[in-house]
């Protein structure tokens, strides 16, 4: 998936190489991307065609065609996380704070901080998730 692909450079890269630039400016407009032309995209990220046809084959596409079909992929997979959040009732969500309220009542303190700490000292943080806990974990993912 694209976003998978544009972390792992931005979470790799200094903040001014042009290809860190590239994915910033996709990541922050993947709507917009998914409809432009390959001269669009150079135009509004600074950069040439030809850094633009480059960076795409790093990113492991054969055209820049594929590429877009990519970025359109990902925009649905997005409305999909977001529709099927909507059908939550409220019966579900009350159910699932109830569980989770409980559980964390059984958990110390010190596990929770040792947890914060850790994550905050972790250079890289991988998600997985099946069923509704993928759709969570592509959602923080996002938003991340």
């Amino acid at each position: 998936m694209i976003t998978n692909k544009i972390n792992t450079i931005l979470n790799n890269s200094q903040q001014g190489d042009i290809d860190y630039m590239i994915c910033n400016y996709i990541k922050m407009n993947l709507k917009e991307v998914a409809f432009m032309s390959i001269e669009e995209l150079a135009r509004k990220s600074y950069v040439s065609k030809a850094k633009i046809s480059k960076f795409i084959k790093k990113l492991a596409y054969d055209n820049y065609i594929a590429f877009k079909d990519d970025c359109l992929l990902e925009l649905e997979i997005r409305k999909q996380v977001t529709n099927t959040n909507y059908f939550l009732t409220k019966k579900h969500l009350h159910d699932s704070l109830s569980w989770i309220e409980k559980n964390l009542m059984k958990i110390e303190q010190s596990q929770i901080d040792y947890f914060v700490r850790k994550i905050k000292e972790a250079k890289h943080i991988y998600l997985y998730g099946v069923a509704y806990s993928h759709l969570l974990c592509q959602y923080v993912q996002y938003e991340g």
